[in-house]
Protein backbone atom coordinates (compact mmCIF):
# COMPACT_ATOMS: atom_id res chain seq x y z
CA UNK A 1 0.00 0.00 0.00
CA UNK A 2 1.46 3.32 -1.06
CA UNK A 3 2.07 5.74 1.79
CA UNK A 4 0.09 9.00 1.53
CA UNK A 5 2.31 12.04 1.45
CA UNK A 6 1.83 14.51 4.26
CA UNK A 7 0.61 17.70 2.54
CA UNK A 8 2.26 19.85 5.21
CA UNK A 9 5.73 18.33 4.99
CA UNK A 10 7.08 20.68 2.35
CA UNK A 11 5.55 23.70 4.00
CA UNK A 12 7.56 23.37 7.18
CA UNK A 13 10.69 25.50 7.42
CA UNK A 14 13.90 23.60 8.19
CA UNK A 15 15.28 24.13 11.72
CA UNK A 16 17.56 27.13 12.12
CA UNK A 17 20.97 26.13 13.45
CA UNK A 18 22.28 27.82 16.58
CA UNK A 19 24.95 30.47 15.80
CA UNK A 20 28.49 29.34 16.58
CA UNK A 21 29.93 32.78 17.16
CA UNK A 22 28.66 35.97 18.80
CA UNK A 23 29.07 37.90 15.54
CA UNK A 24 26.73 35.44 13.81
CA UNK A 25 23.80 36.35 16.05
CA UNK A 26 21.11 38.25 14.14
CA UNK A 27 19.64 40.92 16.38
CA UNK A 28 16.27 42.56 15.94
CA UNK A 29 16.47 46.08 14.55
CA UNK A 30 14.89 48.80 16.68
CA UNK A 31 14.62 51.97 14.55
CA UNK A 32 14.82 55.29 16.35
CA UNK A 33 13.09 58.41 15.09
CA UNK A 34 14.50 61.64 16.61
CA UNK A 35 10.98 63.08 16.67
CA UNK A 36 9.03 60.01 17.69
CA UNK A 37 11.49 57.85 19.62
CA UNK A 38 11.61 54.04 19.29
CA UNK A 39 9.61 52.44 16.49
CA UNK A 40 8.95 48.78 17.19
CA UNK A 41 8.37 46.41 14.28
CA UNK A 42 8.17 43.10 16.11
CA UNK A 43 8.19 41.49 19.55
CA UNK A 44 11.93 40.79 19.34
CA UNK A 45 12.68 44.47 18.95
CA UNK A 46 10.41 45.28 21.88
CA UNK A 47 12.18 42.70 24.02
CA UNK A 48 15.61 44.11 23.19
CA UNK A 49 14.52 47.64 24.10
CA UNK A 50 12.71 46.45 27.23
CA UNK A 51 15.77 44.57 28.47
CA UNK A 52 17.92 47.62 27.81
CA UNK A 53 15.59 49.87 29.77
CA UNK A 54 15.25 47.51 32.74
CA UNK A 55 19.04 47.06 32.88
CA UNK A 56 19.58 50.83 32.74
CA UNK A 57 18.27 51.24 36.28
CA UNK A 58 15.91 54.00 35.18
CA UNK A 59 12.79 51.82 35.28
CA UNK A 60 10.20 52.81 37.90
CA UNK A 61 9.55 50.30 40.73
CA UNK A 62 6.39 48.87 39.17
CA UNK A 63 8.31 47.69 36.09
CA UNK A 64 10.47 44.78 37.22
CA UNK A 65 10.41 42.54 34.14
CA UNK A 66 10.85 43.30 30.42
CA UNK A 67 7.62 41.40 29.72
CA UNK A 68 5.70 43.92 31.83
CA UNK A 69 7.16 46.75 29.80
CA UNK A 70 6.18 45.05 26.55
CA UNK A 71 2.57 44.69 27.68
CA UNK A 72 2.54 48.32 28.78
CA UNK A 73 3.92 49.43 25.39
CA UNK A 74 1.38 47.31 23.53
CA UNK A 75 -1.48 48.80 25.53
CA UNK A 76 -0.18 52.32 24.97
CA UNK A 77 0.15 51.71 21.22
CA UNK A 78 -3.58 50.98 21.06
CA UNK A 79 -4.29 54.62 21.86
CA UNK A 80 -1.38 56.12 19.93
CA UNK A 81 1.14 56.66 22.75
CA UNK A 82 4.85 56.16 22.04
CA UNK A 83 7.11 53.90 24.14
CA UNK A 84 8.92 56.52 26.22
CA UNK A 85 5.80 58.60 26.84
CA UNK A 86 4.06 55.41 27.91
CA UNK A 87 6.68 54.85 30.60
CA UNK A 88 6.01 58.32 31.99
CA UNK A 89 2.22 58.26 31.66
CA UNK A 90 1.26 54.62 32.26
CA UNK A 91 1.60 52.39 35.29
CA UNK A 92 0.78 48.86 36.42
CA UNK A 93 -1.34 48.58 39.56
CA UNK A 94 -2.70 45.28 40.85
CA UNK A 95 -1.81 43.65 37.51
CA UNK A 96 -3.81 46.24 35.57
CA UNK A 97 -2.43 48.85 33.16
CA UNK A 98 -3.59 52.33 34.08
CA UNK A 99 -3.12 55.75 32.51
CA UNK A 100 -2.21 58.82 34.54
CA UNK A 101 -5.04 61.35 34.75
CA UNK A 102 -2.94 64.12 33.23
CA UNK A 103 -2.08 62.02 30.17
CA UNK A 104 -5.70 60.90 29.76
CA UNK A 105 -6.76 64.55 29.75
CA UNK A 106 -3.98 65.44 27.29
CA UNK A 107 -5.20 62.74 24.87
CA UNK A 108 -8.75 64.00 25.08
CA UNK A 109 -7.68 67.61 24.55
CA UNK A 110 -5.50 66.62 21.59
CA UNK A 111 -8.46 64.85 19.97
CA UNK A 112 -10.25 68.16 19.51
CA UNK A 113 -13.46 66.68 20.91
CA UNK A 114 -13.38 68.44 24.27
CA UNK A 115 -15.33 71.66 23.88
CA UNK A 116 -15.55 72.74 27.51
CA UNK A 117 -14.12 71.78 30.91
CA UNK A 118 -14.70 73.53 34.22
CA UNK A 119 -13.69 72.56 37.75
CA UNK A 120 -15.37 73.72 40.95
CA UNK A 121 -14.90 72.83 44.61
CA UNK A 122 -17.38 73.07 47.44
CA UNK A 123 -17.26 72.36 51.15
CA UNK A 124 -14.30 71.75 53.43
CA UNK A 125 -12.91 68.81 55.34
CA UNK A 126 -15.38 65.94 55.30
CA UNK A 127 -17.67 67.89 52.96
CA UNK A 128 -15.01 68.71 50.37
CA UNK A 129 -16.27 67.84 46.88
CA UNK A 130 -14.89 68.39 43.40
CA UNK A 131 -17.28 68.78 40.47
CA UNK A 132 -16.09 68.71 36.87
CA UNK A 133 -18.23 69.80 33.93
CA UNK A 134 -17.33 68.30 30.56
CA UNK A 135 -18.82 69.02 27.18
CA UNK A 136 -17.95 66.94 24.16
CA UNK A 137 -18.65 68.32 20.71
CA UNK A 138 -22.13 67.33 19.61
CA UNK A 139 -23.22 66.34 23.12
CA UNK A 140 -24.79 68.08 26.07
CA UNK A 141 -22.81 69.14 29.13
CA UNK A 142 -22.29 66.51 31.82
CA UNK A 143 -21.07 66.88 35.40
CA UNK A 144 -19.07 64.41 37.48
CA UNK A 145 -18.18 64.75 41.14
CA UNK A 146 -16.34 63.00 43.92
CA UNK A 147 -16.03 63.90 47.60
CA UNK A 148 -14.02 63.11 50.71
CA UNK A 149 -17.19 61.63 52.19
CA UNK A 150 -17.40 59.17 49.27
CA UNK A 151 -13.72 58.30 49.70
CA UNK A 152 -14.31 57.55 53.38
CA UNK A 153 -17.39 55.45 52.60
CA UNK A 154 -15.35 53.40 50.12
CA UNK A 155 -12.55 52.89 52.65
CA UNK A 156 -10.10 54.80 50.45
CA UNK A 157 -9.35 57.77 52.69
CA UNK A 158 -8.12 55.84 55.73
CA UNK A 159 -5.71 53.55 53.88
CA UNK A 160 -4.15 56.20 51.63
CA UNK A 161 -1.68 58.82 52.86
CA UNK A 162 -2.04 60.58 49.50
CA UNK A 163 -5.77 61.04 50.08
CA UNK A 164 -5.20 62.39 53.59
CA UNK A 165 -2.48 64.80 52.47
CA UNK A 166 -3.95 65.93 49.15
CA UNK A 167 -7.74 65.49 49.32
CA UNK A 168 -8.43 68.37 46.94
CA UNK A 169 -6.20 66.95 44.23
CA UNK A 170 -7.46 63.41 44.69
CA UNK A 171 -11.15 64.33 44.50
CA UNK A 172 -10.28 66.14 41.27
CA UNK A 173 -8.59 63.10 39.70
CA UNK A 174 -11.40 60.77 40.66
CA UNK A 175 -14.11 63.02 39.23
CA UNK A 176 -11.97 63.62 36.14
CA UNK A 177 -11.40 59.89 35.61
CA UNK A 178 -15.10 59.11 35.74
CA UNK A 179 -15.91 61.91 33.33
CA UNK A 180 -13.23 61.12 30.77
CA UNK A 181 -14.08 57.43 30.70
CA UNK A 182 -17.79 58.14 30.22
CA UNK A 183 -17.54 60.92 27.67
CA UNK A 184 -14.42 59.84 25.74
CA UNK A 185 -14.40 56.05 25.98
CA UNK A 186 -13.52 55.76 22.28
CA UNK A 187 -10.29 57.67 22.89
CA UNK A 188 -9.22 55.93 26.11
CA UNK A 189 -10.31 52.46 24.91
CA UNK A 190 -11.62 51.49 28.32
CA UNK A 191 -8.46 52.35 30.26
CA UNK A 192 -8.95 53.35 33.87
CA UNK A 193 -6.89 56.14 35.36
CA UNK A 194 -3.99 55.21 37.61
CA UNK A 195 -5.53 57.28 40.39
CA UNK A 196 -8.67 55.16 40.28
CA UNK A 197 -6.81 51.84 40.09
CA UNK A 198 -4.66 52.84 43.08
CA UNK A 199 -7.81 53.06 45.19
CA UNK A 200 -8.91 49.50 44.47
CA UNK A 201 -7.95 46.79 46.98
CA UNK A 202 -5.07 44.57 45.88
CA UNK A 203 -6.82 41.24 45.29
CA UNK A 204 -3.56 39.58 44.31
CA UNK A 205 -1.99 39.71 47.78
CA UNK A 206 -2.13 36.74 50.06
Amino acid sequence: MEETENPFTNRLSPPVPEPKHEEDVVRAVVPFNPKGGFEFRDIDGMLRAANCYIQSGFAPPHLKKPQQLIILWAKAAEIGIGPMQAIEGFTIINNRVGIMGDLALALVEASGQLQKKTVTYSGEGEELECTILLKRKGRSEQTYSFSVKEARAAGIYERSAVWRNYPKRMTYYRALGFGLRDEFSDILKGLKTAEELADYPDNHKG
